[in-house]
């Protein structure tokens, strides 16, 4: 990967990812409002959604004072919001779920970290977001070795892999509610890979 300095455009290297054909993209901050429109950054973002690249993205740490920002709030974005280990989600810290739309959330609150020369816990959502990017790192590795290779292309894209966080990985289902990603659920009730496997099938019909 190329060392990008200040004097670099943040877009630019959103339009590396896209040339090398990324699957993954972790965005770990947020601009509050989203540029101008037709600006090089939204164009690049928009290129990236359409191509089918999961792009994930912290919601914000405003707490209840803002909603989520740009480009957590961008069509074709996961939005990530932070939890305890607990799974409970830090409402002094995450945008208040929004009614309508996805609330994802995983593990972002007091994470082993070093800062100023010491070991200190540091929260955000920028630290849960790319928890859930590796989550479905794991997920699209497990299709690329399960999946038929039709199925596997199929799979990577912000549909399926959506339909598979909020219908098989979540703590709940509701609208209007934060969604804690427990990849683990996917192997409860006795299900193995075969039934995993039917799962992610099941994605791509939804």
């Amino acid at each position: 990967m190329p060392f990008f300095t200040k004097t670099d455009r943040p877009w630019q290297a959103l339009q590396w990812a896209r040339k090398e054909k990324a699957d993954i993209i972790n965005l770990s901050f947020s601009l509050g409002s989203a540029p101008r429109p037709g600006s090089p950054l939204v164009a690049e973002l928009e290129a990236l959604v359409r191509k089918g690249v999961l792009i994930f993205a912290a919601a914000s740490n405003a707490g209840g004072n803002a909603s989520r920002g740009w480009p957590a709030k961008a069509p074709g974005v996961f939005c990530i919001h932070a939890t305890k280990e607990n799974a409970k989600v830090d409402e002094d810290m995450n945008p208040l779920a929004d009614g309508v739309l996805d609330n994802f959330a995983t593990l972002g609150c007091e994470i082993d970290s070093f800062w100023g020369g010491k070991e200190v816990l540091i929260s955000g959502t920028s630290f849960a977001t790319p928890m859930a990017a590796a989550i479905a790192a794991n997920i699209l590795e497990f299709a690329r070795r399960k999946l038929d290779c039709e199925e596997d292309v199929e799979f990577r894209g912000y549909g399926p892999m959506r339909r598979l966080f909020r219908h098989y990985m979540t703590q709940n289902d509701r609208d209007g509610a934060y969604h804690y990603i427990m990849p683990w659920k996917l192997w409860e009730d006795g299900r193995g890979d075969e039934q995993v496997k039917k799962c992610l099938e099941e994605c791509l019909l939804l």
